[in-house]
């Protein structure tokens, strides 16, 4: 007599229907998986020409590894092009090492001598070289090139004591910064080399932009030092002539500096400019300076004091120390912001390798108890799959919402605890119910037992219909975990893509994500202007 049958565990089934289904669910999850990835790679590797794609990895790297890239985007554009692209030369100089950097800003400087961003970057460096006279010649370029901005005329005020170490005349300097307060316009720093296509407001960027104004206002900060322990030597000594006009020069110089601090050129609203809260720190400290000096020449005369000037000077002092508390928590802000951005990213790893685990743990097992494919032919009930779907909707709104939060927030991510503790209720519930639902939906072994009409032994029998069971609560278990793996992979990799649409870049562009806070900058500056007005 023929053996007798147990549909209900799998035996007499479509075994090649079923292997269909799970190979249709195996592609669909690999097509979304190749759809991301292809998206990806030809985004980065495709979109643009190779000296281009060079560029903008230079620029999503910490400048020790950029500044390999873009020698390689140098090389790349001078081969292929005639006239090579000075914009790769700057952005090599802006990251070079030290001993090259001067080499590789007159290599830009000679395709693109009609830059004057360039010009003052170039003379900077030709200043912290050593070469007064070619810095010098380097900002009167600039300021021929862009005369609405003070800046390079302040510059070339800047080294001119430098020309003659033996003669340090500061008559010369002192007149260019007259000429330069009485010119209409505003201080204009440069802004670092960068791409369109990538955001401006993320940590890259806006450390880029900080080097650039830490480098351009050195020349300023060292005269500055000059001309007020000059300034401090004459007043104690009783020398007070001219020192005056000087200060009143400088403290107004630093007037021009801190309120270049907002971009107000544009038909737009007012923003902030490159140099930023630096820009606003150099014009405050000749600010204060200044007026100290001032208070001491009044001392020393026997003048009346002057209130108003008391007054700002005790306001500059108030803001100055505003900035130094925003400048300190800077770093804090920003780490915690790298670690708000890595949470989603770490979490979906963690997951990932979570039912990983829990996949190979059943995996190992069916292979101990010799689980057949037979088992395999037990479609998934109703329940398995309404939980799998509602798993996958919950993760993928999950990983939205964690981006709206980061968006919202600046710092360290809001509730993370909780959203990490609710995050893992969810894997967990999700996890464990794959491991507990077979026994919900297989018929019980006494039921299938007692429903079979086939003669023979009894125990024999019984022990069959146990191990059919036992077979089809693995296979079931072990498909519910790979299916959930792909479920998971497949949200993951839908919000990835949709991040790169809504943001512009992907969810682990951490740097170009985590802020610079260049709003919280904005504010502050607005503020700070606002209270030193008169």
């Amino acid at each position: 007599m023929d053996k007798p049958l147990y549909p209900e565990y799998g035996e007499g089934g479509d075994f090649i229907g079923a292997r269909r289904m799970r190979r249709a669910f195996r592609w669909c999850v690999g097509v979304v998986f190749l759809f991301s990835a292809l998206l990806w790679f030809g985004e980065h590797f495709l979109r643009y020409d190779h000296a281009e794609r060079l560029y903008l990895a230079a620029l999503t790297k910490a400048p020790e590894a950029g500044r390999n890239f873009l020698r390689q985007a140098v090389l790349h554009d001078r081969k292929t092009n005639e006239f090579p692209s000075a914009k790769y030369i700057e952005a090599l100089a802006e990251r070079e090492e030290s001993d090259l950097m001067l080499p590789t800003y007159d290599d830009a400087y000679t395709i693109d001598s009609d830059n004057s961003a360039l010009a003052i970057r170039y003379g900077c460096r030709l200043f912290h070289e050593g070469q007064v006279v070619s810095a010098r010649l380097r900002f009167r370029e600039a300021a021929e090139l862009a005369p609405r901005n003070q800046l390079p005329v302040y510059l070339e005020a800047a080294v001119i004591p430098w020309l003659d170490a033996e003669n340090e005349d500061l008559e010369p300097s002192m007149a260019l910064i007259s000429r330069g307060n009485g010119m209409f316009g505003a201080v204009s720093f440069p802004r670092p080399l960068w791409s369109p296509v990538l955001p401006q407001s993320g940590y890259w960027y806006n450390n880029l932009r900080r080097e650039v104004v830490q480098d351009c206002s050195a020349p300023i900060y060292r005269f500055a030092n000059l001309v007020f322990n000059r300034a401090d030597v004459d007043i104690t000594e009783g020398n007070l002539d001219l020192w005056d006009d000087r200060l009143e020069a400088l403290r107004f110089m630093g007037v021009r500096i801190a309120e270049g601090a907002l971009d107000r050129s544009g038909d737009g609203p007012v923003e902030l400019s490159a140099g930023g809260i630096q820009q606003l720190s150099l014009g405050l400290t000749l600010i204060g300076r200044a007026l100290d000096q001032e208070k001491r020449i009044r001392e020393k005369s026997g003048a009346s004091a002057d209130s108003d000037m008391d007054r700002l000077a005790v306001r500059v002092q108030e803001q100055f120390a505003e900035i130094q508390a925003f400048e300190a928590k800077r770093q804090e802000v920003i780490r915690a912001e790298r670690e708000k951005y890595r949470f989603p990213i770490r979490i979906s790893l963690k997951t990932l390798a979570f039912i990983s685990c829990v996949y190979v743990v059943v995996y190992l097992v069916c292979k101990v108890l010799r689980v057949s494919s037979v088992a395999h032919n037990i479609g998934h009930a109703r329940s398995g799959r309404f939980a799998l779907g509602l798993w996958g909707l919950c993760a993928l709104g999950l990983l939205t919402l964690f981006s709206l939060v980061q968006r919202m927030s600046t710092g360290a991510m809001p509730a993370e605890s909780a959203w990490s503790v609710f995050w893992w209720f969810l894997v967990s519930g999700a996890s464990l119910f794959g491991l507990v639902y077979p026994r919900l939906v297989l018929p019980r072994v006494a039921d299938v037992q007692e429903a079979s009409d086939s003669p023979g032994n009894a125990v024999a029998e019984s022990a069959t219909i146990r191990g059919l069971y036992r077979a089809a609560y693995l296979s079931l278990s072990r498909r519910y975990l790979g299916i959930m793996f792909g479920v998971t992979l497949s949200a993951i990799c839908i919000w990835a893509v949709g991040y790169r649409i809504f943001v512009s870049v992907y969810p682990w562009e951490v740097e170009l994500l985590a802020v610079g806070l260049r709003d919280e900058e904005f504010e502050l500056v607005r503020q700070v202007l606002a209270i030193l007005a008169p």
